[in-house]
């Protein structure tokens, strides 16, 4: 039998009755064989038009169905190459409806709006980048700009222009690389927008927490060393100490 021919036979099996995974619908609209993969051309049909997805999760959800409806009959794997939409729409590598956004932002603000870092105390208020969300390797990353409230033992921070750089080096890292808030955001995320998105178990969600400004000041530049947490003590100046 022809690659042609074959390629007929798996766009029939897969035409004749509706595959649904974890709630989407897959319709396989055409199959034929290049000359050295066989394309696939797949529309998958959201629970809702406004529904949440990740494109590379759609992709693999693909390879799973070809795996376990074609592969057996073929005998052997093969080079697939995937052609997908989106509700007869072009995909995009990510999509998150506004009111999910919208949603996030609010919750997470009132979840993180205060953190502890030994004796520091930060009052934090999130908002979303320009950018909102993107698609990175298979999972989403949802960066956020955050105003921070910065003050020790409950008595208020002031520092120097001249050590801008370190300050907001230090506070990055604390809420960044020295604790867990980035990962404990990221997995709330996860919590707020799962129930749409159905991400495959590796398909993560991670969050970058971008700090736009420290007691009004405005964010200039990091500094690649940010300064120990004996270093800072000695740079800030404390009021009512």
């Amino acid at each position: 039998m022809t690659k042609e021919r074959l390629a007929k036979v798996f766009h029939k099996f897969l035409s004749r009755k509706e595959i649904i995974v974890d709630g989407f619908v897959f319709e396989f609209n055409d199959v034929n064989w290049d000359r050295y993969y066989c394309v696939f051309s797949v529309n998958v049909v959201l629970p809702n038009k406004n529904w949440s997805y990740l494109q590379s999760d759609m992709e693999q959800r693909v390879i799973e169905i070809i795996e376990e409806k074609i592969y057996p009959i073929y005998g052997e794997k093969f080079t697939v190459r995937i052609i997908l939409t989106i509700n007869s729409q072009p995909s995009l590598p990510c999509y998150i409806n506004k009111p999910k956004l919208n949603l996030l932002i609010s919750n997470v603000n009132n979840v993180f709006s205060q953190f502890r870092y030994n004796d520091y105390f930060m009052d934090l208020k999130f908002n979303l980048t320009p950018e909102k969300y993107h698609a990175i390797d298979d999972g989403i990353e949802i960066p956020f700009n955050i105003d921070v409230n910065l003050s020790y033992k409950e008595h208020p921070i002031t520092f120097k222009d001249l050590y801008s750089d370190e300050v907001f080096s230090w506070v990055y890292a604390c809420l960044n690389t020295e604790t867990d808030l980035n990962m404990d955001v990221a997995d709330y995320c996860w919590e707020v927008l799962n129930d749409q998105l159905r991400l495959l178990p590796d398909s993560p969600i991670t969050s970058v927490l971008n700090v736009t400004s420290i007691n009004g000041k405005p964010t200039k530049r990091y500094s690649n060393f940010p300064p120990t947490d004996d270093e800072i003590k000695r740079i800030f100046i404390l009021k009512n100490a």
